[in-house]
Formats: structure tokens, C-alpha cells, sequence
């Protein structure tokens, strides 16, 4: 989730976020400090398999943040990753 971490912090403005592995996925919370904002999202492990499916996910999010904090939202064209991680990113264990 690197590339994830290198794109949120070139977005105007840079989205903080915390990655927590749960049993059935993975907990992605993005935080908007200035505005004392969070938005969370659980992907599934059949979430995590298709690129397209993850990003749409994180884009919603991603303006559901800046909704609440006053941020124009991103364009729904926009692609914060183009491939994902090895397997077993969004699995338990």
C-alpha cells in the first residue's frame, strides 16, 4: 500500500490515512486533521482483486472527506492506483 500512502499525500490537500488488517479485510481510515474529519472503509478480500473496484471505493471515500471538510471532490475519472499489491494484502493473517 505504498503507492496508496505516495498518492493520498500529493492530493491538494494531502489525505492522512491508518491501514488496520482486520479478519475479514482490511480498515482504511482517511483523515482530514484541518477539519477534525475521518471517513473509513472495510475492503474485502474480493474487494482487493480488482484495481478498478478499489478505487472506486477509495474515491467515495476520498470525497465523502472532503464533502465534510469543505473540499471540492476529486473528478469521478480519477486513479489512485493502477495495480494492486501481492496477494493476500486484504486477507486475514
Amino acid at each position: 500500500m505504498n503507492r496508496l500512502h505516495e498518492r493520498l499525500a500529493k492530493l491538494d490537500p494531502p489525505v492522512r490515512h491508518e491501514l488496520e488488517r482486520r479478519n475479514d479485510g482490511l480498515l482504511i481510515t482517511l483523515i482530514e486533521p484541518d477539519h477534525n474529519v475521518r471517513v473509513s472503509r472495510l475492503l474485502k478480500a474480493d474487494d482487493m482483486r480488482e484495481v478498478e473496484q478499489v478505487n472506486l471505493i477509495l474515491l467515495h471515500a476520498i470525497n465523502e472527506l472532503r464533502r465534510k471538510g469543505a473540499q471540492v471532490p476529486l473528478d469521478k475519472d480519477t486513479v489512485l492506483l493502477t495495480r494492486l499489491p501481492g496477494a493476500g494484502v486484504g486477507t486475514p493473517g
